[in-house]
């Protein structure tokens, strides 16, 4: 197993400045917080760093440049004490508050994205949050799959490394990197083209792969079944490999549009796919009860249309599951949260697309940056 460079609290002193790059890029319902997981998950690394007594400088994003950290901060408040918050990213007034922080005090900047050198990557915009800190601690495990300034560029100036609750996802991701068999790997979601490496990686050490939501569309029309209006993801043609891969499993029946029931078989040219059926969830029941290992990343049906029926009937049965069971992907954990499923899961990620890339790839560009980083050219 390889060896990461992760925090030591023993090497922090009182005083000592720590850029903490974080997710809070928590779901937002009209300006209010929709779901804490993010928020929760984060804690146990800020009271680890407010318990030195260091300056605790948090970086994060959330959502597009438009939206305000803001209100993320406010729910932080009544969670952890001596937490404020600077509108501001860089400049004199952001510097500003960072020299007036005290020993054990917390700083959130600004949503990062509001910068147009964090998506650019631009080496100026990370040289200036290195201004910040004494070292860079990354421990927004869900966003490390992106190459932006505050991922890959800050370890560049910066010594540099992993988080506790990063920690804590490599931990948990282990058992869905070496699945114990018999295992199952269950994948919904709208885009065929990001999970299509992970499927021909799993394809060859999974037992089953289950597809649903618009990603199974593309495996269904492959096969020669019409999904009439169902969304459908042109971006990239479905491997021969993969169409007639016996272990890759595609609903058998669906919820339309309408609101009916049809076999999969049936779909008529104005029918439009919007969740598995009875029959589908059924099937997958009972192809994860003996499972070892279940692993499972993305919505069954169309989420943001409120079609979560499926998803929600699937999390039940996996919540029964007496193996190893590891799900990820915003939409699925909040539900797996609704239902108060997540006790009863086994491990929780917080990344969707990054939780693709770190099993797909074995590491993130996140990772990689810190392996790189100044800590490690000494």
């Amino acid at each position: 197993m390889e060896t990461f460079s992760y925090l030591k609290p023993q090497n922090l002193k009182p005083g000592m400045r720590v850029l903490l790059r974080l997710d809070l890029n928590v779901p937002m319902k009209k300006g209010k917080v929709g779901d804490t997981f993010r928020i929760e998950q984060a804690l146990r690394t800020l009271e680890i760093l407010q318990k030195k007594k260091v300056k605790t400088i948090v970086l994060s994003h959330l959502g597009d440049a438009q939206e305000s950290l803001g209100p993320v901060v406010a729910v932080l408040s009544k969670k952890i004490k001596n937490i404020s918050f600077v509108p501001y990213v860089i400049g004199d007034r952001a510097l500003h508050a960072v020299d007036s922080m005290k020993a054990g005090d917390i700083l959130v900047l600004e949503n990062l994205r509001s910068q147009p050198g964090e998506e650019d990557n631009a080496p100026s915009f990370a040289r200036g949050l290195a201004r910040f800190g004494d070292i860079f601690v990354q421990d927004g495990f869900a966003v490390s799959h992106r190459r932006h300034a505050s991922i890959v560029g800050l370890p560049t100036f910066l010594p540099s490394v992993l988080g506790p609750e990063f920690q804590e996802e490599i931990k948990g991701l282990e058992h869905a990197l070496t699945p114990k068999h018999p295992s199952v790997l269950i994948l919904g979601g709208a885009k065929f083209s990001t999970k299509l490496p992970m499927l021909k990686k799993y394809m060859k050490t999974t037992d089953v792969i289950i597809l649903g939501g618009a990603l199974a569309h593309n495996v269904l029309k492959a096969r020669g079944i019409d999904v009439g209006m169902s969304l459908v993801d042109t971006s990239v043609p479905v491997p021969t490999t993969i169409t007639k891969a016996d272990n890759i499993i595609v609903p058998l029946d669906a919820l339309t549009e309408t609101g009916e029931v049809v076999d999969i078989r049936h779909i008529g040219m104005r029918d439009k796919i919007v969740d598995i059926g009875p029959a589908t969830v059924a099937l997958i029941a009972e192809k994860i009860k003996s499972a070892k290992t279940v692993i499972m990343n993305g919505p069954l049906g169309i989420y943001e249309d409120g079609h979560v029926g499926g998803t929600k009937a699937v999390l039940k049965h996996l919540s029964l599951v007496t193996g190893t069971t590891v799900i990820g992907g915003g939409d699925t954990v909040a539900l797996a949260r609704q239902l108060k499923l997540d006790k009863k899961i086994n491990f929780i990620s917080t990344g969707g697309g990054a939780m693709l890339d770190y099993l797909t790839n074995g590491t993130l560009p996140g990772i990689d940056a810190v392996k790189k980083s100044a800590s490690q050219k000494k």
